[in-house]
């Protein structure tokens, strides 16, 4: 975490990342759109650049709980990985 950003505050920021990169996933891949509003990896790489660029200022923008393990893991550094 950013020394400025509290645990709750921390943990809001993750939870909304996550929530932007599902909802654009599921809203790409939905069998219901028609395909002429642009591709869909580039809709979901735009979505995850976003929320990284976005997110790595105050929590590190993991955006995925098995992302930040193996990092955790390796650097056995488990300080705020809540």
């Amino acid at each position: 975490l950013h020394p400025g950003v509290g645990l709750a505050q921390g943990t809001a920021v993750e939870l909304l990342l996550t929530l932007q990169f599902v909802l654009c996933v599921l809203a790409s891949y939905d069998e219901r759109r028609d395909g002429r509003l642009g591709s869909v990896p580039l809709a979901v790489g735009l979505s995850l650049t976003l929320g990284q660029l976005f997110g790595v200022y105050y929590t590190g923008a993991s955006m995925n709980p098995a992302r930040a393990f193996a990092p955790a893991v390796i650097t056995r550094n488990f300080a705020n990985h809540w």
